[in-house]
C-alpha cells in the first residue's frame, strides 16, 4: 500500500447515487477508482456504465475481483447488504486493506461485518453518514468508528473526505448514533408524507401547516414538506431498508420499534407507488422534483383512489386498506360469509429475486372452495374467502415452482372434494394430504390415492379443530400405512411432551408442520427447541416443514414492500433444521395463509426467505426438489 493515499486504488461496492459522487470527486483528483454493482448485470446497468466510462471508472464483475485489487474498499450499498458485502469481499482482501462501510446498518450488523473483514486480514472501519450526501459530496459530515478508524482518518482527509472525524474506537457507537438520529429524521419524513397527504384528502392542509408553523416557527413547513416528499419518492426503498436496520437497533436496546418499523412501512409504501409510476417516469427531469408537496400528495391520493375506490354508500374521507393486506373484497361464494376481519391473500405478489431450482415443489399450500362448488364444513372454525385451484396454479407458475403439495384445510373438514379436484386438475403436478375419519372405506382410500393423496393430517391446534381421540387417529394411521402414506402433524411447541409418545408410536413417516411452532422469542439452543431437535435426532422417520415464518415471527420485519430479510427472528430456527437434517426438511408457501391476523405476506418475498435458511445450492435443492420428490413422487426417482 503506497504511503500517498492518492496513489491508492479505491474500490466502490455499489455504484448508486453515493458511489457515483465518490467516484466523481476521487477521479477529479486523479485517484484510481474501480466499482462493482449488481445492477450492472441487467438493463438497469446502462446509465451506470455510461457514467463510469465518462469518468474513467473501471467496472469489475465481482466483489472478489474488486477487493483483490483495492487498497481501500468503500461499501455503499443498501442497509441490509452490509454483512453480505463483507462476506463476499473478505476472502479476497489483501492483508491491511481498509474496508470503509458507509451503509446505514445496525450496530450488530456492523460488528458482524467487522469480524468477517478483520479475520480475513483486512481493516474494517464503520462510517455513519450524518446528513444527506449530495449537498456536501465527499465532504459530508461522517462519524468513523472501530479499532482502525484513527489509522484511516488521515488518509481520508488527504483524499478530500473533509467531514470525517473519529467518534469511537468501539464498534457500533457511530452506527448507533446514526440509527437513533434516523428514528427522528426518517421518521419525520414518513410522518410528514402521511400527515400532509391525509390532510390534503380531508381539505385541511392549510390549517395543519398553519398550526405547525405556529408551534415550530423556525421551520419553513412548505419548503420542508416539498423536500421530504422528494426524498421519500426518490429514495424510499433505500430509506425503508435503513429504517428496518434502525428498528433492529431499537430492538437491540430492548425496545419494541413501533415508530421505526412504521416509518419503514410508509417509506416502502411510497417506493411501491413510485415503482408503479404514480409520480411519473424515473429518470425524467420532473420526477420527485415538484416544489409544491401538494402535487405529489394529489398523485398519491389518485393512486389510492384508483386501487381502492370508495364502496357504494361510503362517505369521505376514505382511507386505503392497511399495507400488507389486500382490499377485503374477495368473494366467498355459496351460502357463506367470511369470518369478520378475514385477511384475503396478497394481490399481485412480487417476482422473487431468488430463483428456485428446476423441479422445485411448494410442499405446503391449500385450496378453499369455491364455496358454491365445494361447500365449507359445518364444523369449521372459520370461513375463508374462496381460493381455488386456478389461483393456486397461477401462483405456482409465477413463483417458479413446478409442483404443489396441497394440504386439506380444516375449513373443509373431512370432505376432500376440493383437494381431489385440484390434484386431478394439476395433471400429475400436485399431490395431496387429506383429512379422513376412522370409518373411511377402503374404496375411498384407494380413490384418494389414485387422485394423488399421499398422506393424512392430524391437527392438534385446539383453536382450529375439535379434539379427536388418539386411538381413532392411531387406527387411521394403521389404515393408511400399507398405502405408503405418511402422517402430517400440526401442534404447538408446548404440547410436544404430551404428544411425544403418540407421535413416536405412529407406524409411518411423520411430517411436522412449521417446525412444531417454536416460540422464536426464546433461544434457538434453549430447552424448548432443543426438545424438538432431539425429537428429530432420536426418530429418523420424523421430518419437518421449515415454513410459515409469517406465523412464527415476533419482530419481523414483514415480507412486504420489497423486504429481502423478512422474519429474521425465525431464520436461526429454520436454518438449524435445514443444516442438521438436510434430507428431512420441506418448504411451502402456506398459500392462501389462513387465519393470519395482522398482515398478509407477499408470496414472492416469502420465496426470498429460502436462501437465508438454506444457504447453499445443495441445501436448496434438497429442501425444494429432492426431499419432496422422495416423499410424494417416489416412483419418478
Amino acid at each position: 500500500m503506497h504511503a500517498d493515499p492518492k496513489r491508492w486504488r479505491v474500490g466502490l461496492v455499489g455504484y448508486g447515487e453515493v458511489g457515483r459522487i465518490v467516484a466523481e470527486d476521487l477521479r477529479a483528483q486523479g485517484v484510481a477508482v474501480a466499482a462493482c454493482d449488481v445492477k450492472l448485470d441487467d438493463e438497469r446497468g446502462h446509465p451506470l456504465r455510461t457514467h463510469a466510462a465518462a469518468h474513467g471508472v473501471e467496472l469489475v464483475a465481482s466483489h472478489a475481483a474488486l477487493a483483490a485489487g483495492s487498497d481501500l474498499v468503500i461499501s455503499a450499498v443498501t442497509a441490509s447488504q452490509s454483512v453480505v458485502v463483507a462476506r463476499a469481499c473478505a476472502p479476497a482482501l489483501r492483508a491491511g486493506t481498509f474496508v470503509l462501510d458507509v451503509n446505514s446498518a445496525s450496530p450488530g450488523a456492523k460488528i458482524e461485518a467487522a469480524r468477517l473483514v478483520d479475520e480475513a486480514g483486512g481493516r474494517y472501519v464503520e462510517a455513519a453518514v450524518m446528513t444527506s450526501v449530495p449537498p456536501y459530496r465527499i465532504r459530508v459530515p461522517t462519524l468513523l468508528g472501530g479499532a482502525h478508524a484513527a489509522a484511516l482518518a488521515p488518509a481520508l482527509a488527504a483524499l478530500g473526505f473533509a467531514g470525517c472525524r473519529v467518534g469511537s474506537e468501539r464498534l457500533g457507537v457511530a452506527s448507533a448514533t446514526k440509527m437513533c438520529r434516523s428514528v427522528m429524521i426518517k421518521g419525520l419524513e414518513a410522518m410528514v408524507v402521511e400527515s400532509f397527504t391525509a390532510a390534503r384528502h380531508c381539505g385541511v392542509e392549510d390549517a395543519v401547516v398553519a398550526s405547525l408553523r405556529e408551534t415550530f416557527p423556525g421551520i419553513d413547513w412548505e419548503r420542508q414538506a416539498a423536500y421530504f416528499f422528494q426524498r421519500v419518492i426518490e429514495h424510499g426503498r433505500r430509506r425503508a431498508e435503513e429504517m428496518r436496520e434502525v428498528a433492529q437497533t431499537v430492538r437491540e436496546a430492548g425496545l419494541e420499534p413501533w415508530s421505526a418499523a412504521g416509518s419503514a412501512e410508509r417509506q416502502a409504501w411510497v417506493a411501491d407507488l413510485a415503482d408503479r409510476g404514480a409520480f411519473g417516469a424515473r429518470g425524467t427531469p420532473g420526477f420527485a422534483r415538484s416544489p409544491d408537496w401538494r402535487v405529489e400528495a394529489d398523485r398519491i391520493l389518485a393512486d389510492v383512489q384508483a386501487r381502492h375506490p370508495p364502496r357504494e354508500g361510503a362517505s369521505p374521507p376514505h382511507a386505503p386498506e392497511p399495507e400488507g393486506r389486500t382490499a377485503m373484497n374477495r368473494p366467498t361464494t355459496g351460502p357463506f360469509e367470511k369470518t369478520p376481519g378475514w385477511l384475503d391473500w396478497y394481490e399481485a405478489p412480487s417476482k422473487p429475486r431468488f430463483q428456485v431450482p428446476p423441479g422445485a415443489v411448494d410442499a405446503h399450500c391449500h385450496v378453499f372452495g369455491p364455496g358454491a362448488v365445494f361447500p365449507y364444513a359445518p364444523e369449521r372454525k372459520y370461513t375463508p374467502c374462496d381460493a381455488g385451484k386456478e389461483a393456486l396454479f397461477a401462483l405456482r407458475d409465477h413463483l417458479g415452482f413446478a409442483r404443489n403439495v396441497i394440504v386439506q384445510a380444516t375449513c373443509h373438514g373431512a370432505d376432500n372434494r376440493a383437494l381431489v379436484d385440484a390434484c386431478l386438475a394439476a395433471g400429475g403436478r400436485a399431490r395431496g394430504v387429506a383429512t379422513v375419519r376412522r370409518d373411511v372405506s377402503d374404496d375411498e382410500l384407494q380413490r384418494l390415492h389414485a387422485a394423488g393423496v399421499r398422506g393424512v393430517r392430524f391437527n392438534f391446534v385446539r383453536r382450529l379443530v375439535d379434539f379427536t381421540p388418539k386411538d381413532e387417529l392411531m387406527d387411521i394411521a394403521a389404515r393408511i400405512a400399507p398405502l405408503g402414506w405418511h402422517v402430517v402433524v400440526y401442534f404447538e411447541a408446548a404440547d410436544l411432551p404430551e404428544l411425544w409418545d403418540f407421535f413416536t408410536a405412529l407406524p409411518t413417516t411423520v411430517v411436522v408442520d412449521h417446525m412444531g411452532r417454536p416460540d422464536v422469542g426464546k433461544p434457538v439452543d434453549g430447552p424448548e427447541f432443543e426438545r424438538f431437535v432431539r425429537f428429530m435426532e432420536d426418530y429418523p422417520n420424523v421430518w419437518s416443514k421449515v415454513s410459515c415464518p409469517e406465523r412464527l415471527s415476533l419482530t419481523g420485519p414483514r415480507a412486504l414492500h420489497g423486504e429481502q430479510h423478512a422474519y429474521r427472528d425465525v431464520v436461526p430456527f429454520a436454518r438449524r433444521l435445514v443444516e442438521t437434517f438436510p434430507d428431512r426438511v420441506l418448504w411451502g408457501t402456506d398459500w392462501p395463509h389462513p387465519n393470519l391476523k395482522d398482515h398478509m405476506p407477499d408470496d414472492g418475498l416469502l420465496v426470498d426467505f429460502i436462501p437465508h435458511i438454506a444457504r447453499t445450492a445443495e441445501l436448496q435443492r434438497k429442501l425444494l426438489v429432492d426431499n419432496p420428490m422422495r416423499l410424494y413422487w417416489p416412483e419418478e426417482r
